[in-house]
C-alpha cells in the first residue's frame, strides 16, 4: 500500500494526500544491485489505473482537490529535500499524472524510440511542457532525448527523429539498447546514462 495509487486515493477520498507522511510511503533501499546502494522508491501501484479513472470522474465543488495537477508535489514535498536526485516516470502524454510528475520537475528528460511515432510522442510532450510552462509560470528545463530501443550497432534508424532531435533538444549520447530489460547490455546503457546526466 506504499504507491502513488494510494496518494490518488487519499486525495479523491477528501482526505487531502498532504497530511500524512509521504515519508512513510518511501520504500529504501529497494535496489538489489551493488552498483546502485541508495535508491529509494515509491512504486506506482497495480491499482493505479483505478485510482486514475476515479481521480478523472471527480466532480469539480467541495470535494475537488484544489489544484488536482499539483497532488504529487504537495504530498512529496516534506521528503524531496533528502535527495540529490529525485526522479519520476511519467507516461508521454498530457494525463494527470504526466502533469503533477512536471509540476514537481526542474527539468525533464525525453526517452523516445527511432521511429515516427517516437517523434511524433516527443513533439507532443515539448509542446505539452510548453503549454504547462505558461499556465504555471515556470521553466522546465529540456535534459535531453536518450533513445531508447536502439539497434545493436547504436545509429538511429529513423532520420526524421534525428534531424527533430538536432533542431530541438540535445541528443544524449547514451542509447538504450533493443535488448531484454536487466540484462547485461541494458544495465551497461542504463549505467551510462545515469553517468551521463549526473556528470
Amino acid at each position: 500500500n506504499r504507491t502513488v495509487a494510494r496518494v490518488i486515493r487519499e486525495a479523491i477520498a477528501d482526505k487531502p494526500s498532504w497530511r500524512f507522511s509521504a515519508a512513510s510511503l518511501i520504500v529504501r533501499d529497494a535496489s538489489r544491485r551493488d552498483e546502485v546502494r541508495t535508491l529509494d522508491l515509491l512504486p506506482a501501484g497495480l491499482e493505479l489505473g483505478d485510482a486514475l479513472a476515479d481521480w478523472r470522474r471527480m466532480p469539480a465543488g467541495p470535494r475537488q482537490l484544489l489544484d488536482p495537477t499539483a497532488v504529487i508535489a504537495r504530498a512529496l514535498g516534506e521528503v524531496v529535500d533528502d535527495y540529490d536526485v529525485v526522479l519520476v516516470d511519467v507516461p508521454g502524454d498530457a494525463d494527470l499524472l504526466t502533469v503533477n510528475g512536471l509540476r514537481m520537475a526542474f527539468g525533464y528528460l525525453l526517452v523516445a524510440t527511432p521511429d515516427p511515432e517516437g517523434t511524433a510522442g516527443a513533439e507532443r510532450m515539448v509542446s505539452m511542457v510548453a503549454d504547462l510552462d505558461a499556465r504555471t509560470g515556470a521553466t522546465l528545463a529540456p535534459l535531453g532525448v536518450v533513445v531508447n530501443r536502439v539497434d545493436p550497432d547504436g545509429k538511429l534508424s529513423d532520420r526524421k527523429l534525428r534531424k527533430w532531435l538536432k533542431a530541438k533538444l540535445p541528443l544524449l549520447d547514451a542509447r538504450l539498447p533493443d535488448a531484454e530489460p536487466g540484462g547485461e547490455a541494458h544495465r551497461g546503457a542504463s549505467l551510462e546514462l545515469a553517468e551521463e546526466l549526473l556528470a
